[in-house]
């Protein structure tokens, strides 16, 4: 539970590690879910849950040498790569005092547009916003824990490294049968589009898992393979197909790996899609789902 401090409290510095000699008061830290809260001033109008970054310090009394909290904006690349964190309290305009954290969760915010859970979360391009796909810069922040338009939850925790600067993300997802059935005409998408000017590389193997159910599909050959592209069935191949007829016909769990191809043109803004080339592995039968994990990471298209 957080603790308020009581009036007037005094130490010797403020949350942030400044020395607050000038300021009338000098606050103590009240506690949040995930640790102690840091004591800023307002730099612009702000609600609880937006993601701030540090724009620089106060001149103005009472709050002289206190770091000054702004919504951050994924499309300014100062306040995207800044000294990120999560707003506590709200202010209605600059000047105010407002508390931050390292970390807080979210409760009864949409989620749907993430695929599942434990999908990654961006700064977005609305300032003090997140969303589950990336904007001009900006690494990941946080994860979705609810999948949901209503009671959805995050976790945003941006001093955290979850997988930016270059690093990697983890990617899972489970293509249930139904699905499967219509993968040739039908691609299911694995990753959402990352953004204007930025592409999705797949990093090492590809994890492929039939789940088996009670029936083998019946009308997987060989040349129906298994490939992650882009955007769609007309895409660009950036993986190692597999072929249809020892995954899509086996009677049983069956695992698989294959690689990124070596050489391909990479496409800005695409999504990553599961596809099933030349025919569908379902005429009559076949009840498995498939599961696909891997690593990817984001890139800038223009060096």
């Amino acid at each position: 539970m957080a603790r308020t401090p009581a009036p007037g409290a005094q130490q010797t510095l403020n949350p942030v590690g400044t020395d607050m000699t000038s300021a009338a008061t000098i606050r103590a830290s009240p506690i949040g879910e995930y640790g102690p809260m840091l004591y800023c001033v307002s730099g612009s109008a702000i609600s609880v849950g937006d993601v701030v970054y540090v724009s620089g310090t106060s001149a103005t009394a009472p709050y002289g040498g206190v770091q000054v909290a702004t919504r951050a904006d994924a499309d300014a690349f100062v306040s995207a790569k800044g000294n990120l964190y999560v707003a506590e309290t709200a202010t209605a305009g600059s000047g105010e005092q407002v508390w931050v954290s390292r970390a807080k969760r979210l409760k009864n915010v949409n989620t749907n547009s993430a695929l599942a859970a434990l999908d990654p979360i961006f700064p977005s391009g609305t300032a003090g916003g997140w969303a589950v796909t990336p904007g001009v810069y900006g690494d990941p922040i946080g994860m979705v824990l609810v999948k949901s338009s209503t009671v959805g939850e995050v976790i945003l925790e941006p001093s955290r490294n979850w997988g930016g600067a270059g690093g990697l993300i983890r990617a899972t997802a489970t293509i249930p049968f139904t699905a499967v059935r219509t993968m040739n005409a039908t691609p299911v998408t694995i990753l959402a589009a990352p953004g204007a000017g930025q592409y999705i590389e797949v990093v090492g193997a590809v994890h492929w898992f039939l789940d088996y159910g009670s029936a083998a599909y019946d009308a997987a050959a060989s040349g129906d393979t298994l490939v992650l592209k882009y955007t769609d069935a007309s895409g660009v191949a950036i993986t190692d197909a597999v072929a249809g007829n020892a995954i899509g016909s086996a009677s049983a769990d069956y695992h698989t790996w294959v690689y990124p191809v070596p050489e391909y043109i990479p496409v800005a803004n695409a999504a990553v899609v599961a596809h099933i080339t030349t025919g569908e592995w379902y005429s009559a039968a076949g009840d498995s789902p498939l599961k696909v994990e891997f690593y990817y990471r984001i890139r800038p298209l223009d060096l």
